[in-house]
């Protein structure tokens, strides 16, 4: 893999609130809030979104085509996709690596690594798939 330069995105105003709760694995999550965007099954079953589980990697993808860059700078925050820590998985466990006893968060980090080189059509799959995850085993 090549490096890359760094490319630095400026914040963007999000839809989910900013008052923080705990989940029995300690990490800390922005609780759903309604809008006019949010589906009703996402109401009744309360689960998150991309934009709630990891909101710096959802908005570094929404403006990323098919890319070999790996680094980006994000709210202060460098983010890595080619490191498991720093990518959309350890985005959603609070940049720790407390997903290391999640086999399936693993692979997915694994797997992340070249998320970027895929079409942003392609991503969609591998994305909603670890966000159906995330939701299921760890909220």
């Amino acid at each position: 893999m090549t490096e890359s330069s760094t490319q630095t995105y400026s914040e963007q105003p999000t839809s989910y609130s900013k008052e923080k709760v705990s989940n029995n694995h300690g990490l800390k999550l922005s609780q759903p809030q309604a809008t006019p965007q949010t589906s009703q099954v996402q109401k009744e079953s309360n689960t998150l979104s991309l934009h709630q589980v990891a909101p710096r990697w959802a908005s570094v993808l929404a403006r990323t085509p098919k890319t070999d860059k790996i680094r980006f700078i994000m709210r202060g925050k460098q983010l890595d996709i080619s490191q498991m820590k720093m990518c959309v998985v350890g985005e959603a466990h609070g940049f720790q690596d407390s997903y290391d006893n999640c086999d399936d968060c693993y692979k997915t980090a694994l797997e992340f690594a070249t998320l970027l080189r895929d079409s942003p059509y392609k991503r969609k799959a591998q994305l909603d798939a670890f966000v159906t995850h995330f939701n299921q085993k760890h909220l």
